[in-house]
């Protein structure tokens, strides 16, 4: 089995590697791996290989090969760990946002210190370690409307965050969007975000 990469986080799991190139007319064909210039992933869309060249404006992955199996033997592990705990009540859900806990075990959805959410079980699986990134937790990236995107007139109500003049702002007091009430420094109505 193959990983497919993209600046670190995993892209996608492919059951076998498509290596392609491109030929001189334009159009791409499979080939072996030490000739491949990229690798088509997900049934179609081609990226180009780290570090090979000769495929402009594409991005670029890394692959690596892992076995399956190994994959398959660490889940029935966890799960069977999780089936015995289960079995002598030993599970105790952990607290949404609290630090992360090498020995807490944590399924989809659950959320710790720093924003990451779980993918999938886990139990030891450092959210903060890049290689767990994709795999067992992600790092969601929130994105806040631009002050000036707002019509004027509009009601803005406490703890709505925007962004204005490259910094993110909180509404400390609900008020109608008008120039007057612009985030800025000292203003009683906002005041500067950072999470």
């Amino acid at each position: 089995m193959y990983r497919i990469k993209k600046g670190g986080a995993i892209l996608s799991t492919e059951d076998g590697a498509v290596y392609v190139r491109l030929q001189e007319n334009g159009v791409y064909i499979t080939c072996p791996e030490h000739e491949a210039q990229g690798i088509v992933v997900n049934g179609g869309n081609i990226y180009a290989l780290n570090g090979r060249g000769g495929l402009p404006g594409l991005e670029a992955v890394t692959v690596e090969e892992f076995s399956g199996a190994a994959l398959i033997a660490e889940a029935h592990s966890e799960l069977d760990g999780l089936i015995a705990a289960a079995r002598q009540s030993l599970i105790s859900p952990p607290s949404q946002g609290a630090p992360w806990n090498a020995e807490a075990r944590y399924t989809v959805g659950d959320t710790v210190e720093g924003g990451y959410v779980a993918l999938r079980y886990s139990r030891g699986k450092d959210p903060t370690d890049t290689a767990n990134l994709g795999v067992y937790w992600e790092m969601p990236q929130f994105s806040y409307p631009a002050w000036s995107d707002i019509e004027d007139g509009t009601v803005i109500t406490e703890d709505t965050i925007v962004t204005h003049e490259g910094k993110s702002w909180r509404c400390i007091s609900q008020h109608i969007k008008s120039a007057v009430y612009r985030p800025k420094t000292g203003s009683s109505k906002w005041s500067e975000y950072t999470e």
